[in-house]
């Protein structure tokens, strides 16, 4: 039996690890991860103050909807939002393992919105970044999505997503700038300097018509 889950049998839990074996049966996946981190989940509390163990692997089922769109490589690190369940092995025995809960990882957003930072400015990809946060925070607020991060462990999610809406509002605050500034260049022409005096800045303006 694995000991380990006892504390936390019932509960939610965070895991994370790497992923060693997919086995498909009909619409079910069975799947295996091997060094696997459980830590407590509770919204309201930072991940790091809650229990935590580690298992050396541990096989998790799967259906087809909560799946479909994973990639099955090998060995990379996974995780996900579990609860901790009994189950009966096939000798009769009980055993705990984790089923899977919906849930939505908050990695993959600060991700994106650090590669916002290190890539040259293109409005098309900013207004996709922002449509896929404006979905997030309406699952979250709205649809009561569960979220998570294995990352932002000193933080409950409640502040995880302010965090998050604070960068979204800096990445308006910059698509905004930098539309007017286009606007202004496409109209006047670039500008040719600024004067630390004088907070206005010198237009150059594009010649039209005759000469």
């Amino acid at each position: 039996m694995r000991n380990q889950l006892v504390p936390f049998e019932g509960e939610q839990v965070v895991y994370e690890g790497h992923l060693s074996e997919w086995r498909r049966r009909d619409d079910e996946h069975h799947i295996c991860f091997m060094n696997l981190s459980v830590n407590q989940f509770n919204s309201n509390k930072p991940l790091k103050d809650g229990l935590a163990t580690c298992i050396d692997h541990l096989w998790m089922t799967f259906d087809d909807d909560f799946i479909k769109d994973a990639p099955k490589d090998l060995y990379t690190k996974r995780s996900g939002l579990g609860q901790v369940y009994w189950y009966t092995r096939g000798d009769g025995s009980l055993d705990l393992s984790l089923k899977p809960v919906g849930a939505i990882c908050l990695d993959q957003y600060f991700t994106l919105i650090d590669e916002y930072h290190h890539t040259n400015y293109n409005s098309h990809r900013i207004k996709i970044l922002l449509d896929k946060l404006s979905k997030l925070f309406y699952q979250y607020d709205v649809e009561n999505v569960n979220c998570y991060s294995t990352i932002m462990v000193s933080h409950p999610i409640h502040e995880v997503m302010e965090m998050l809406r604070r960068k979204v509002n800096r990445i308006k605050r910059d698509l905004r700038s930098n539309e007017e500034r286009f606007k202004t260049i496409k109209n006047y022409g670039k500008p040719t300097g600024v004067s630390l005096f004088n907070t206005s800045r010198t237009i150059k303006k594009v010649k039209v018509g005759f000469a």
